[in-house]
This record gives structure tokens, sequence and C-alpha cells, in this order.
């Protein structure tokens, strides 16, 4: 017999992407049923959606979700938000799926891992950057074996704008952006390292660099941090390096893991490639270049 997901979308904004997603699928697998966003002004973005119903009450949506056989709820909320909601819809008997980072804090971890314990639901986190075709591409390489013992990597993770798009991202008062540190949004930058090489943090230290331009809309948004730096150690042996959310900075993200025998990085200078470097007394059998580029094929 066919399993229809019957989906629950919890935020309409970045949740709109997915919708358009999800509605190219054939209906009989997956299909909305609901869509939920406290903002009501924020639901314009399902215009085009078909019979499912709209909400700004997340526990009305879940409500209304039991009474329709709801089965998993999608979270595209403020990232720092996800293990409150992510447990309310495991405990009325759904699945999750958090676009983002789970939780905000250590004890929201315990919640969640002891709500999924409980409850024998599933949560996935579908953090998006890790699966970027160049990304894939140097996971790719390193899971080849040829760079040898790694090292250190380093992630940087950009988000520039100017200040009126700032402003629109900031919507209110005390919005996540107008007063969380830059340490806690790490996702895109730590994300792709930890995917590729396998490895989880053990030790942190960071620090933060002060933004005078941030200083100019202090009124809406009092963090004027304009990068936060971490460095790590990491489970695998190897050190990492890598930036929060980085404001202002630069226009690209980038990505790099070097071993003892080769390296391999993307963004910046690279473009959409990825490039593979040997030191001449390292190159792989076969092997003939010191530096490759490589145009990962997505269809791959």
């Amino acid at each position: 017999m066919a399993y229809t997901i019957k989906l629950g979308m919890f935020g309409a904004w970045r949740g709109s992407s997915y919708i358009e997603l999800i509605g190219e699928e054939d209906p009989s697998v997956v299909k909305i049923v609901a869509v939920c966003d406290k903002q009501a002004e924020k639901l314009d973005h399902t215009e085009g959606l078909k019979d499912a119903k709209l909400f700004s009450d997340f526990d009305d949506f879940i409500s209304y979700g039991k009474s329709v056989g709801m089965n998993a709820v999608f979270l595209a909320n403020y990232f720092h938000e996800h293990a409150i909601y992510a447990i309310k819809a495991m405990e009325a008997g759904m699945d999750v799926v958090s676009e983002c980072t789970s939780a905000a804090t250590l004890k929201q971890c315990v919640d969640l891992v002891r709500c999924v314990e409980r409850t024998g639901r599933k949560y996935m986190i579908a953090e998006n950057y890790p699966f970027m075709t160049a990304n894939l591409e140097m996971k790719h390489q390193i899971d080849g074996g040829t760079l040898g013992t790694l090292l250190y990597a380093e992630g940087e993770y950009n988000h520039s704008g100017d200040l009126n798009t700032l402003k629109y991202l900031t919507p209110f008062k005390y919005h996540w952006r107008a007063w969380m540190p830059r340490t806690y949004y790490v996702t895109h930058a730590m994300g792709p390292l930890m995917y590729m090489t396998g490895s989880m943090p053990k030790y942190v230290s960071a620090r933060a660099s002060h933004s005078k331009l941030l200083e100019e809309i202090r009124d809406f948004r009092p963090n004027d941090d304009g990068m936060a730096r971490m460095f790590c150690e990491m489970d695998n042996g190897m050190t990492a390096s890598f930036t929060g959310c980085t404001a202002q900075a630069s226009d690209y993200s980038r990505y790099r893991v070097v071993g003892d025998r080769g390296s391999v990085e993307q963004g910046g200078y690279t473009g959409g490639s990825v490039r593979l470097y040997y030191s001449g007394h390292t190159k792989p059998e076969g092997v003939t270049d010191e530096v490759r580029m490589i145009t990962p094929d997505p269809a791959s």
C-alpha cells in the first residue's frame, strides 16, 4: 500500500522555495496539507498552493494536522527556535525535518534528543550547504584518501547586504538577527567541513570582530559584531577554522581541506570549480599535474 507524506510547512517565507519544489512532486507521495506562519502577511508566499489550510498559530496548525492525518512537519521558521516546535510536533505524533540548526542552547539539544527517544519519531536536519555540488565533489576527493592525513580545514560563509537589506532582514526589535552573537550562526561555514571530513568538534575557541558600519543601524540591530572566527580541534585529530555569518566582508563563501599529501578547495577564484592540489613528491600514481581544476557535474 502506498504511503503518502502529509506535510505541514511552518515558516512561509523561508518555506516558500520548498513549497514550490514539493509542489512538483507526485501528490500521492508527498503533499502539503497545512502552512503556518505567525506573521500572517507571510502567508501570501503560499499563492498557488492548492488544498492547504493556512494558520498563524502553531498549536492550531498542529491540531488541524492531527485531524487530517498530517504525519510530518517541515520547520522553516527562525533557525534558533526549531527545537521548541520540533518537540511539539513530535509529541503530537509527527516526524520532523529542520531546515537548518536544531537548537540555540545545549539544553534544547538534550530536550530534543530525549523527545526523539521518548516518542520514537524521526528527526532530520536538512542543512543545505554541505550538499552544494562543489562541496559534494570536495567530499568525494577527501573520501578517495589521496590527500593523506587531514591536517586542517577552513570554512567561510558570507552574507553581505546594504543597510536597507539588513533592515529588511531584521523586521522587528527582538528578531534573532538583532541580538544573536555571530558565533551562533555557524551551520553554513562549519557544516560542510564536518560533512566532508566526517569529523566533529571537540574543543572550541572563538572571538568576534566589531563593525563600525553596523553601528549605523544600532537603533534596530544592537549587535554590531561584523564576524566571529572560531578555532576547533576535531575528533579526527585535525584543526578547523571557520566563521559565523559574516556581514559586509566578501562576496563569496569558501571551503578548504588540507592533508599531508594534498589539498582541495572551492570558492572565490575557483568559481564553481574545485581545485585539487598535490605537491611534486606526493602526487598519486597516474597523476601528472600538481594542480587540477574540476568542474563538478550536478547529475553525477
